[in-house]
């Protein structure tokens, strides 16, 4: 846990020049930023094979309907004159992390990201480790 403790209170006091530095040192690679922008992803989309893409849109779609089913609507009960109230209500931001580096797992970015947007998460960060040359697999940043 030390170890731990230690790297989150790299990260708070130093930003992104701790995470890239402990890219470097735990994935052997050497990001040039660790945030990748919109139109990175589009590209991405717009690389993989057109299989792959409309095997990613069933897959989101298929998560998303799921996730759906789950929502609830706020629920009231009354027992012995108490009163309890059930709300859901999404938090403004999720974390999701998805394996990576030498391997691709899109099926983990849409089995996270799609059920926080599906629960109104309003900002969805992605955490993916780069592979040996510092870029993230296409596939993963089209997911």
């Amino acid at each position: 846990m030390d170890a731990v403790r230690s790297i989150l209170a790299d990260v708070r006091a130093r930003g992104d020049e701790a995470v890239r530095e402990l890219t470097e040192r735990f994935d052997g690679a050497a990001p040039t930023s660790v945030r990748v922008d919109r139109t990175e992803m589009e590209a991405a989309l717009e690389r993989i094979d057109p299989e792959v893409r409309a095997a990613l849109v069933v897959a989101a779609e298929s998560i998303r309907r799921h996730h759906e089913g789950q929502m609830r609507p706020p629920h009231r009960t009354e027992d012995a004159g108490l009163v309890v109230r059930s709300v859901s209500r999404p938090v403004d931001r999720a974390g999701c992390y998805a394996p990576g580096g030498r391997a691709a797992y899109p099926s983990t970015v849409l089995m996270t990201a799609v059920p926080a947007r599906v629960a109104g998460v309003d900002q969805v960060v992605l955490c993916v480790p780069p592979g040996p040359d510092g870029s993230i697999v296409d596939v993963t940043l089209a997911a």
